[in-house]
């Protein structure tokens, strides 16, 4: 545990170093943890995450993170000890979240959606 404000490239570092990023959250409408699961995603870590209603969008359990109930160390615990226990999954589960970080939430993938939106929108039949 850090307690102290990290500079970026620390911050970097420090997530490049990790075997896995864990994120035990409150559960929230807001998208809070989004910068720390997203630089890990984009680093290729595999992720814990607390299951919360802003990240939805972002955690899909099984797929390129591991979600876990808010508020439960047990499930936390457990979800920990099985990924650390299991290199190949550590691996499949990085490699998925940094496809989706690329794939989803890169400047390339968001100019793409923007553009799409415009298309969309252009479509529209004038009142």
């Amino acid at each position: 545990m850090i307690s102290t404000r990290l500079t970026g490239r620390e911050y970097q570092a420090l997530i490049a170093g990790a075997v896995l990023v864990v994120l035990p959250l409150h559960p929230s409408v807001h998208a809070g943890g989004i910068s720390t699961l997203l630089e890990a995603m984009s680093s290729g870590k595999p992720v814990i995450v607390s299951a919360s209603f802003g990240l939805a969008d972002y955690a899909e359990d099984g797929v390129n993170c591991r979600v876990v109930p808010p508020g439960d160390p047990a499930a936390l615990r457990q979800a920990i000890d099985a990924l650390l226990a299991d290199d190949a999954e550590r691996r499949r589960l990085g490699a998925n979240a940094r496809r989706f970080a690329v794939e989803s939430c890169s400047r390339a993938a968001n100019a793409a959606q923007l553009a799409e939106a415009f298309t969309q929108l252009d479509r529209m039949p004038a009142d």
